[in-house]
């Protein structure tokens, strides 16, 4: 009897004899489980209904399936094995709405890639100025670009569930784009995978990313995704013109103030504001004046003390140094 071929919502731990047809929408870096010390990859799966379904590969086999399934891919699987996502990758990913059950590929699993003939799954890179501001946020988006700018280090942050991360800083452009774009990168991207950047120190080097997805965490921004590349030598019309570009634009690029960017609260005037454009400003940057205000109203100011990273209330004295409780940040108590 033929497997019969299934949408990813009717499958359980009892599911047997069926086949399924599926798209790795993502694929994930290879690490260590921090609680069992085994090597996985993590994957998600979509069918053509729309559900998604997370999947693992485990120790050799990362090596086994590394060329026989890539990330976009399409594939019919049959019997693989399921069960129950664990309580941590539900609340993770129950905004992108994944299935409550684990796929992972035991002896019996036949997995068959779907228009093979058709090569590797290449990036479809796109020019920053066509990445929409109002986005899915299971949107995915490649790019090539020109790095202006590497933060030095990694810095650590607290995240989900009081977990700590990685994360580092590159700002990016290109010739549709006059205001240079953030991207924050994360955990095992942050490292080596950084080196190559460095390189802007010297020169505007073409870079491409993939998988990245938006944001709007101080302004509109990029962020890597457990799916995301660095590629050091793009190949594609588009990087080969926007090379092209950089050659004839090196000394516009130079003056772009993104190379040390200041957190100094610095007071400027309005006519300074006035002088301000698109290319000589990055979307995350705060300006200061000091005005005068003719008639003020004060029934309408609620003014209390909190915390200067995040804001948030305390009963704290105004200049004193603590830890937020909702940001964990060092932080000072502030008139706000």
């Amino acid at each position: 009897m033929k497997p019969e071929r299934v949408y990813l919502d009717q499958l359980t731990e009892k599911s047997k004899g069926y086949k399924v047809k599926v798209k790795v929408v993502e694929k994930g870096p290879e690490r260590n489980s921090p609680s069992k010390g085994i090597l996985f990859q993590g994957l998600v799966m979509e069918d053509d209904k729309g559900n998604r379904m997370r999947a693992a590969l485990f120790g050799n086999q990362i090596d086994v399936y590394k060329e026989a399934i890539e990330h976009l891919g399409s594939y019919e699987i049959a019997n693989a094995t399921f069960k129950a996502s664990d309580e941590y990758w539900k609340a993770k990913y129950a905004k992108y709405g994944l299935l409550g059950y684990q796929m992972s590929f035991g002896s019996q699993a036949v997995i068959q890639r779907m228009n093979a003939e058709s090569g590797p799954v290449l990036p479809e890179y796109q020019c920053l100025a066509t990445i929409p501001r109002v986005y899915d946020p299971t949107d995915r988006f490649d790019i090539v670009a020109v790095v202006l700018y590497l933060e030095e280090e990694a810095r650590k942050v607290t995240g989900f569930e009081q977990r700590e991360y990685l994360v580092r800083e590159i700002v990016v452009t290109d010739h549709s784009n006059e205001q240079p774009i953030t991207m924050t990168v994360w955990n095992e991207l942050t490292g080596e995978h950084c080196k190559p950047l460095s390189s802007w120190v010297e020169q505007f080097t073409v870079f491409g990313f993939t998988a990245l997805r938006g944001s709007f965490h101080e302004g509109f921004s990029l962020g890597s995704t457990m799916s995301t590349r660095i590629i050091t030598d793009p190949k594609a019309e588009r990087a080969d013109a926007l090379r092209e570009w950089v050659k004839n634009r090196t000394d516009w690029l130079s003056v772009l103030d993104v190379r040390n960017p200041t957190k100094e609260k610095v007071i400027i005037t309005l006519d300074s504001l006035k002088l301000k454009r698109p290319y000589n400003t990055l979307q995350e940057q705060r300006h200061w004046l000091r005005v005068t205000i003719p008639n003020p109203q004060m029934s309408t100011i609620n003014a209390y003390l909190g915390c200067s990273a995040c804001g948030r209330r305390g009963d704290i004295p105004a200049g004193t140094s603590y830890t937020c409780t909702r940001c964990k940040a060092d932080t000072v108590s502030t008139p706000k």
